[in-house]
């Protein structure tokens, strides 16, 4: 009996020694469990960030070709405004050259509507001028058909010799 509790307890010790050396391995085993848990669900974070840094990623593209695409209308519209702007400054530049050329051609009319004003004036003074000399050499004449008349009556009347006296006076005055 002796031998077969020894038998026993030595069996007992080995299947106490597998049981410990079980429950190590299974410690171990827990463990490794634990740490591959652990390492899972941080790479199951690492994942998700990753797919979030994705959506990240793909939003900012988005962004980005929406941005160059406003960036190109925006150059678009800015050229076409270039070329408004420098229409726009041609026309006026035409237009300013065009007033210039009409303030220079206005300026010259002034100028020779004074000279035409002016020769009007001296010529209107020339005409008055000569106006005058004609009244006064009608006036001149008036009076010699008035003085010859009255020599015409004076020598109709006594004699015809004075009136040969009178056409030499008229001659003379001539």
């Amino acid at each position: 009996m002796v031998q077969e509790q020894k038998s026993r307890l030595v069996e007992q010790s080995k299947m106490a020694l597998e049981i410990k050396t079980k429950q190590i391995e299974l410690e171990k085993t827990r463990k490794d469990y634990a740490q591959i848990i652990s390492q899972v669900n941080e790479e199951k974070k690492e994942i998700k960030q990753s797919e979030n840094l994705k959506k990240e990623i793909k939003i900012i593209e988005n962004e980005l070709e929406k941005s160059i695409k406003d960036r190109l209308k925006i150059s678009k519209t800015i050229i076409k405004e270039k070329k408004i702007i420098k229409i726009k400054t041609k026309q006026e530049k035409d237009k300013a050259r065009q007033q210039e050329i009409g303030r220079k051609q206005i300026i010259k009319e002034r100028k020779i509507v004074e000279l035409l004003e002016k020769k009007s004036k001296k010529m209107d003074q020339q005409i008055k001028e000569k106006n005058q000399k004609i009244k006064q050499k009608q006036n001149k004449i008036k009076k010699e058909i008035e003085k010859k008349n009255e020599i015409l009556k004076i020598a109709s009347k006594p004699k015809k010799k004075p009136l040969k006296k009178a056409s030499k006076k008229y001659k003379k005055t001539k």
